[in-house]
């Protein structure tokens, strides 16, 4: 659709149009975003057309099986994609005919994948049956897909392809296996930490936090002190702070009080954000000490977990005589995202200081963002 297509388009809806009417310019658009996903288009623009289908919803489904057929490699593709981001039930039985049609690897694979965001649990089977297919790709979706399902009995399949793979289906089994296994097969999955593939490790971490079993937070401990790498070594704090509980909590407590290490005090703030509010309890003792250096730790973990129990003494920090206090604090402040404190940040965006002035306007940016968000999504519940 053209310029004047588009605009007619918006005059009527402004002065009422037949809903015909307004239908045949939809029509004209979803198609037109159908047609920029081929090949005759630049990434950006398909990247763009299939944001907009996504955008466009269920309306958009129709036109896109009817795209399956389409001879253009790409556009099938990105069709599949955005079928599979759009999630609709109703597209199930056309990829399934259009798996069993084609010969490409490729499609089946998107197709997979584009199945397995439905979660649907009656394609169990159609999954279950693709973990040995001899295509390693096609192997990895189906694996994928499953652990999508957070369906039990996919367990023991899961379980036999840790033992019988190793690359990707290996670690894409370690991924589902997080998603859908029980607390007995933590200590299996410590084994995987131990791997010298980094990303096999990187995997088992965020794998044990979807389980959270808290009896392996002692291995977990050591394991993040050991870690040879960086963000191995985030995930697992973030895993620590996911299970939570004593035993983990009061050991990144621990950590966080360590001078002689930086990178320690990092990962223990790293896995109490992730922790949540639970983390408040321990840390509300710092943010009214005396240790300076653990009063800004505090204030940023508690204002990045929207912790509204740490704001009056946000406040009071965001009146102290120190820069780096104050800037942390109303940083915070901004994070928790109460609206009760719009009145002290904008006294404060108008400060002789222009790093208070700057912390000021964009705590006061995050706070209107985060108000704009909680009431769209009452709207949206309350219909």
């Amino acid at each position: 659709m053209g310029i004047q297509g588009l605009a007619g388009f918006v005059i009527g809806v402004m002065v009422g149009t037949p809903v015909s009417a307004l239908a045949l310019n939809q029509t004209e658009i979803i198609q037109t975003h159908i047609h920029r996903l081929g090949r005759d288009y630049a990434r950006v623009y398909q990247q763009e057309a299939a944001s907009a289908l996504v955008q466009i919803g269920p309306a958009a489904v129709p036109f896109l099986i009817q795209a399956l057929s389409t001879p253009d490699t790409p556009r099938r593709i990105h069709v599949i994609e955005v079928l599979g981001d759009l999630k609709d039930p109703k597209a199930m039985d056309f990829l399934l005919r259009e798996f069993e049609n084609t010969s490409s690897k490729e499609i089946q694979c998107k197709i997979v994948e584009a199945l397995g965001k439905l979660r649907a649990p009656l394609l169990y089977d159609f999954f279950a049956s693709r973990v040995e297919d001899p295509d390693a790709g096609l192997r990895c979706f189906a694996i994928w897909s499953l652990g999508e399902l957070r369906l039990q009995k996919a367990v023991p399949l899961l379980l036999e392809v840790l033992r019988t793979e190793d690359g990707y289906p290996l670690i894409t089994a370690i991924d589902a296996l997080g998603k859908t296994g029980l607390p007995e097969q933590s200590t299996l999955l410590l084994e995987y930490l131990k791997y010298e593939n980094i990303q096999t490790r990187f995997v088992t971490a965020k794998a044990l936090g979807e389980i959270g079993d808290a009896r392996v937070v002692p291995a977990l401990l050591h394991a993040m002190v050991k870690e040879p790498d960086p963000e191995v070594q985030e995930a697992l704090a973030q895993t620590l702070g996911k299970i939570g509980g004593d035993a983990a909590l009061s050991k990144l407590v621990q950590l966080i009080k360590e001078k002689s290490s930086p990178t320690l005090q990092h990962l223990a703030e790293t896995g109490l954000e992730s922790a949540g509010l639970q983390a408040a309890f321990y840390l509300m003792p710092f943010l009214k000490g005396d240790d300076f250096r653990l009063r800004l730790s505090a204030a940023k973990i508690l204002g990045a977990i929207r912790a509204p129990g740490a704001i009056p003494y946000l406040v009071q920090m965001a009146e102290e005589k120190n820069p780096t206090a104050r800037v942390v604090a109303i940083t915070a402040l901004g994070g928790c995202g109460d609206i009760s404190v719009m009145a002290l940040l904008t006294h404060m965006a108008r400060s002789d200081e222009m790093v208070i002035r700057e912390a000021a306007a964009e705590a006061m940016k995050k706070i209107a963002a985060r108000n704009e968000q909680l009431y769209q999504e009452t709207r949206k519940r309350s219909g």
